[in-house]
């Protein structure tokens, strides 16, 4: 389920959260 979860309510996954801002980029 934390891959549901966006980044910006998963701070606790770091790791996640710059791929997927990237791809929004």
């Amino acid at each position: 389920m934390v891959g549901s979860v966006p980044p910006l309510r998963a701070p606790c996954s770091p790791l996640v959260a710059p791929p997927l801002l990237t791809a929004l980029r």
